[in-house]
Protein backbone atom coordinates (compact mmCIF):
# COMPACT_ATOMS: atom_id res chain seq x y z
CA UNK A 1 0.00 0.00 0.00
CA UNK A 2 1.29 3.47 -0.94
CA UNK A 3 1.24 6.73 1.71
CA UNK A 4 1.04 9.75 -0.30
CA UNK A 5 2.09 12.88 0.70
CA UNK A 6 1.62 15.55 -1.47
CA UNK A 7 3.83 19.07 -1.77
CA UNK A 8 1.62 22.02 -1.43
CA UNK A 9 1.61 24.55 -4.78
CA UNK A 10 1.15 28.53 -5.33
CA UNK A 11 -0.96 30.52 -7.62
CA UNK A 12 2.37 31.70 -9.07
CA UNK A 13 1.96 33.47 -12.61
CA UNK A 14 5.38 33.77 -12.87
CA UNK A 15 6.10 30.25 -12.25
CA UNK A 16 3.23 29.20 -14.76
CA UNK A 17 4.81 30.89 -17.33
CA UNK A 18 8.19 29.18 -17.44
CA UNK A 19 8.34 26.53 -20.20
CA UNK A 20 7.46 22.48 -18.29
CA UNK A 21 10.92 20.43 -18.02
CA UNK A 22 10.06 16.97 -18.60
CA UNK A 23 8.91 15.22 -15.30
CA UNK A 24 11.33 12.80 -13.34
CA UNK A 25 10.42 9.61 -11.55
CA UNK A 26 12.71 9.41 -8.61
CA UNK A 27 12.73 5.83 -7.24
CA UNK A 28 14.71 4.65 -4.06
CA UNK A 29 14.56 0.98 -3.42
CA UNK A 30 15.18 0.89 0.35
CA UNK A 31 15.07 -0.90 3.75
CA UNK A 32 15.16 -0.98 7.26
CA UNK A 33 18.43 -1.93 7.14
CA UNK A 34 19.42 1.33 5.17
CA UNK A 35 18.57 3.83 7.98
CA UNK A 36 21.86 4.58 8.58
CA UNK A 37 21.39 6.58 5.65
CA UNK A 38 17.82 7.92 5.34
CA UNK A 39 18.40 10.97 6.94
CA UNK A 40 21.54 12.10 4.22
CA UNK A 41 19.27 10.61 1.65
CA UNK A 42 16.16 12.82 2.35
CA UNK A 43 18.87 16.09 2.88
CA UNK A 44 20.50 15.28 -0.21
CA UNK A 45 16.99 15.05 -2.22
CA UNK A 46 15.62 18.26 -0.55
CA UNK A 47 18.90 19.90 -2.13
CA UNK A 48 18.42 18.75 -5.98
CA UNK A 49 17.99 21.64 -8.47
CA UNK A 50 15.13 20.25 -10.35
CA UNK A 51 11.65 21.65 -10.17
CA UNK A 52 9.13 18.66 -11.76
CA UNK A 53 9.70 15.49 -9.57
CA UNK A 54 7.38 12.51 -8.43
CA UNK A 55 9.59 10.80 -5.72
CA UNK A 56 8.54 7.40 -4.78
CA UNK A 57 10.03 5.31 -1.83
CA UNK A 58 10.21 1.32 -2.08
CA UNK A 59 10.56 -0.21 1.62
CA UNK A 60 10.84 -3.85 1.63
CA UNK A 61 10.68 -5.57 4.93
CA UNK A 62 9.28 -8.64 7.02
CA UNK A 63 5.89 -7.64 8.29
CA UNK A 64 6.79 -9.44 11.62
CA UNK A 65 9.76 -7.43 11.39
CA UNK A 66 9.41 -4.95 14.41
CA UNK A 67 12.29 -2.86 12.47
CA UNK A 68 10.09 -2.71 9.35
CA UNK A 69 7.26 -0.63 11.01
CA UNK A 70 9.68 1.27 12.92
CA UNK A 71 11.62 2.60 9.41
CA UNK A 72 8.01 2.95 8.10
CA UNK A 73 7.14 5.26 10.81
CA UNK A 74 10.36 7.36 10.80
CA UNK A 75 10.25 7.82 7.00
CA UNK A 76 6.87 8.95 6.58
CA UNK A 77 8.14 11.79 9.74
CA UNK A 78 11.19 12.87 7.91
CA UNK A 79 8.94 13.32 4.01
CA UNK A 80 6.46 15.11 6.01
CA UNK A 81 9.06 17.25 8.25
CA UNK A 82 11.06 18.37 4.83
CA UNK A 83 9.66 21.58 3.02
CA UNK A 84 10.19 19.78 -0.01
CA UNK A 85 10.01 22.17 -3.83
CA UNK A 86 7.27 23.49 -5.51
CA UNK A 87 6.26 20.74 -7.83
CA UNK A 88 7.05 17.76 -5.98
CA UNK A 89 4.78 15.17 -4.87
CA UNK A 90 6.42 12.38 -2.34
CA UNK A 91 5.02 8.70 -2.84
CA UNK A 92 6.35 6.01 0.04
CA UNK A 93 5.48 2.06 -1.16
CA UNK A 94 5.61 -0.61 1.57
CA UNK A 95 6.50 -3.89 0.20
CA UNK A 96 6.08 -6.95 2.81
CA UNK A 97 8.05 -9.39 1.85
CA UNK A 98 7.00 -13.42 1.58
CA UNK A 99 9.08 -16.16 3.35
CA UNK A 100 10.16 -17.28 -0.23
CA UNK A 101 11.38 -13.65 -1.13
CA UNK A 102 13.26 -13.37 1.91
CA UNK A 103 15.04 -16.46 1.40
CA UNK A 104 16.06 -15.52 -1.82
CA UNK A 105 19.09 -12.69 -2.38
CA UNK A 106 17.82 -10.94 -5.25
CA UNK A 107 14.32 -11.03 -3.74
CA UNK A 108 13.69 -7.70 -1.62
CA UNK A 109 15.74 -5.74 -4.45
CA UNK A 110 13.49 -7.20 -7.27
CA UNK A 111 10.32 -6.96 -5.71
CA UNK A 112 11.43 -3.16 -4.78
CA UNK A 113 11.85 -2.66 -8.02
CA UNK A 114 9.19 -4.17 -9.84
CA UNK A 115 7.07 -2.22 -7.25
CA UNK A 116 8.51 1.07 -8.67
CA UNK A 117 9.19 0.48 -12.70
CA UNK A 118 4.70 -0.25 -11.90
CA UNK A 119 4.60 3.06 -10.39
CA UNK A 120 6.84 5.23 -13.18
CA UNK A 121 4.57 3.35 -16.03
CA UNK A 122 1.19 4.34 -14.13
CA UNK A 123 2.85 8.00 -14.43
CA UNK A 124 3.35 10.66 -17.07
CA UNK A 125 6.87 11.18 -16.12
CA UNK A 126 9.49 10.86 -19.30
CA UNK A 127 12.93 9.82 -16.91
CA UNK A 128 13.42 7.52 -14.38
CA UNK A 129 15.78 8.28 -12.02
CA UNK A 130 16.98 5.14 -9.57
CA UNK A 131 19.15 5.86 -6.62
CA UNK A 132 20.46 3.24 -4.23
CA UNK A 133 18.98 3.42 -0.50
CA UNK A 134 22.60 4.42 0.25
CA UNK A 135 23.92 6.48 -2.89
CA UNK A 136 22.64 9.98 -1.61
CA UNK A 137 22.69 12.35 -5.01
CA UNK A 138 24.93 15.55 -5.90
CA UNK A 139 22.08 18.44 -6.65
CA UNK A 140 22.79 18.61 -10.28
CA UNK A 141 22.73 14.74 -11.32
CA UNK A 142 19.42 15.53 -12.98
CA UNK A 143 20.99 17.63 -15.35
CA UNK A 144 23.84 16.32 -15.88
CA UNK A 145 23.01 12.94 -16.30
CA UNK A 146 20.30 14.45 -19.03
CA UNK A 147 22.47 16.02 -20.59
CA UNK A 148 24.10 12.95 -22.08
CA UNK A 149 21.17 11.81 -24.35
CA UNK A 150 21.70 8.35 -23.56
CA UNK A 151 18.50 6.27 -22.93
CA UNK A 152 20.53 4.62 -19.46
CA UNK A 153 23.01 7.42 -17.91
CA UNK A 154 24.84 6.83 -14.81
CA UNK A 155 27.24 8.31 -12.33
CA UNK A 156 30.26 6.91 -10.85
CA UNK A 157 29.57 5.02 -7.92
CA UNK A 158 31.94 4.98 -5.14
CA UNK A 159 33.52 1.69 -4.14
CA UNK A 160 32.39 0.71 -0.18
CA UNK A 161 34.84 1.25 2.34
CA UNK A 162 36.64 -2.25 3.04
CA UNK A 163 34.81 -4.15 0.55
CA UNK A 164 38.68 -4.45 -1.02
CA UNK A 165 41.94 -3.75 -2.04
CA UNK A 166 40.18 -0.88 -4.87
CA UNK A 167 39.87 1.11 -1.94
CA UNK A 168 37.01 4.03 -2.15
CA UNK A 169 37.10 5.52 -5.41
CA UNK A 170 34.79 6.15 -7.93
CA UNK A 171 34.51 3.51 -10.53
CA UNK A 172 33.38 2.65 -14.08
CA UNK A 173 32.30 -1.01 -14.90
CA UNK A 174 33.24 -1.41 -18.76
CA UNK A 175 31.98 -4.19 -20.26
CA UNK A 176 28.84 -5.32 -18.69
CA UNK A 177 28.43 -8.57 -20.29
CA UNK A 178 30.03 -11.91 -20.64
CA UNK A 179 31.73 -13.25 -23.60
CA UNK A 180 29.36 -15.55 -24.44
CA UNK A 181 26.53 -13.00 -24.13
CA UNK A 182 27.82 -10.76 -26.88
CA UNK A 183 27.60 -14.01 -28.71
CA UNK A 184 24.31 -13.48 -29.11
CA UNK A 185 23.68 -10.05 -29.66
CA UNK A 186 21.85 -9.44 -32.81
CA UNK A 187 21.08 -5.70 -32.59
CA UNK A 188 21.59 -3.03 -35.67
CA UNK A 189 24.06 -0.40 -34.68
CA UNK A 190 26.30 -3.12 -32.28
CA UNK A 191 29.93 -4.52 -33.36
CA UNK A 192 30.20 -7.76 -32.13
CA UNK A 193 33.97 -7.35 -33.52
CA UNK A 194 34.92 -4.45 -31.66
CA UNK A 195 33.33 -5.55 -28.62
CA UNK A 196 35.06 -8.94 -28.15
CA UNK A 197 38.53 -7.31 -28.80
CA UNK A 198 37.57 -4.79 -26.21
CA UNK A 199 36.34 -7.13 -23.85
CA UNK A 200 39.65 -8.73 -24.31
CA UNK A 201 42.23 -6.22 -23.94
CA UNK A 202 40.00 -3.55 -21.06
CA UNK A 203 39.74 -3.76 -17.80
CA UNK A 204 36.09 -4.49 -16.51
CA UNK A 205 36.55 -1.99 -14.07
CA UNK A 206 38.20 1.56 -14.17
CA UNK A 207 39.12 3.83 -11.61
CA UNK A 208 38.24 7.27 -13.01
CA UNK A 209 40.45 8.98 -10.44
CA UNK A 210 43.51 8.53 -11.91
CA UNK A 211 43.16 7.72 -15.16
CA UNK A 212 44.88 10.47 -17.62
CA UNK A 213 42.41 9.03 -20.21
CA UNK A 214 39.19 9.87 -19.31
CA UNK A 215 37.51 13.42 -19.19
CA UNK A 216 34.49 15.11 -17.96
CA UNK A 217 32.84 13.80 -20.57
CA UNK A 218 31.01 11.30 -20.76
CA UNK A 219 32.24 7.56 -21.54
CA UNK A 220 29.63 5.81 -24.30
CA UNK A 221 30.40 2.74 -25.03
CA UNK A 222 28.49 0.12 -23.37
CA UNK A 223 29.49 1.02 -19.23
CA UNK A 224 28.16 1.24 -16.41
CA UNK A 225 28.79 3.34 -12.92
CA UNK A 226 26.50 1.36 -11.02
CA UNK A 227 22.80 1.85 -10.55
CA UNK A 228 22.78 3.47 -8.05
CA UNK A 229 22.42 6.84 -9.24
CA UNK A 230 20.81 5.72 -13.20
CA UNK A 231 18.11 8.31 -15.33
CA UNK A 232 16.77 6.07 -17.79
CA UNK A 233 14.07 6.94 -20.39
CA UNK A 234 10.79 5.66 -20.29
CA UNK A 235 11.29 3.72 -23.53
CA UNK A 236 13.49 1.45 -22.20
CA UNK A 237 11.34 0.65 -18.59
CA UNK A 238 8.65 -0.07 -21.38
CA UNK A 239 10.63 -2.74 -23.15
CA UNK A 240 12.42 -4.20 -20.19
CA UNK A 241 10.82 -5.88 -17.08
CA UNK A 242 12.83 -4.90 -14.15
CA UNK A 243 11.61 -7.79 -11.78
CA UNK A 244 13.69 -10.05 -14.69
CA UNK A 245 16.20 -12.80 -12.43
CA UNK A 246 19.48 -13.05 -13.89
CA UNK A 247 19.87 -15.93 -15.56
CA UNK A 248 23.02 -16.99 -13.41
CA UNK A 249 23.05 -15.57 -10.53
CA UNK A 250 26.68 -16.23 -9.50
CA UNK A 251 27.79 -14.16 -13.22
CA UNK A 252 25.72 -11.12 -12.56
CA UNK A 253 23.87 -9.44 -10.23
CA UNK A 254 19.81 -7.76 -10.92
CA UNK A 255 21.47 -4.04 -11.87
CA UNK A 256 23.87 -5.79 -14.60
CA UNK A 257 21.56 -7.69 -16.02
CA UNK A 258 19.28 -4.90 -16.69
CA UNK A 259 22.36 -3.23 -18.25
CA UNK A 260 22.66 -6.35 -21.02
CA UNK A 261 19.34 -6.17 -21.30
CA UNK A 262 19.42 -2.87 -22.67
CA UNK A 263 21.99 -3.50 -24.88
CA UNK A 264 20.65 -6.14 -26.43
CA UNK A 265 17.71 -3.96 -27.38
CA UNK A 266 20.39 -2.07 -29.32
CA UNK A 267 19.73 1.25 -26.12
CA UNK A 268 22.57 3.25 -25.60
CA UNK A 269 24.19 3.52 -22.48
CA UNK A 270 26.49 6.10 -20.84
CA UNK A 271 28.22 7.03 -17.71
CA UNK A 272 29.48 10.96 -16.69
CA UNK A 273 33.07 10.51 -14.90
CA UNK A 274 32.44 13.69 -13.31
CA UNK A 275 29.46 12.91 -11.48
CA UNK A 276 30.66 11.07 -8.23
CA UNK A 277 28.54 9.13 -6.12
CA UNK A 278 29.10 8.41 -2.66
CA UNK A 279 28.20 5.07 -1.58
CA UNK A 280 27.12 4.86 2.06
CA UNK A 281 28.04 2.67 4.63
CA UNK A 282 26.92 2.11 8.79
CA UNK A 283 30.38 3.66 9.13
CA UNK A 284 30.05 6.48 6.91
CA UNK A 285 30.11 7.79 3.69
CA UNK A 286 32.28 5.51 1.61
CA UNK A 287 34.51 8.85 -0.42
Amino acid sequence: MAQKLIAPTTNNSETKQKPQLPKVFIGIPTGCVKLYSTYYMIASLANINYPNVELHWAVTGAADDPRFSDFRDRLTKLCEAVKWQEGWSNTIHYVPLTKKQRLYSYGPILENKTVLRNAFLDSDAEYFLLLGGDNPPPRDAITLLMMTGADVAMGTCYQRPGRSNLGTFPLVWRYLVRLDEIEKLDVDGVNKQQMRMNWLTSPPIINVSYDPDFTEQSIEWHVCGGDGCALIKRRVLETIDWGVTPPDSAACSEDMYFMTQALYYGYSTACLPKLHIAHMSESGLGV
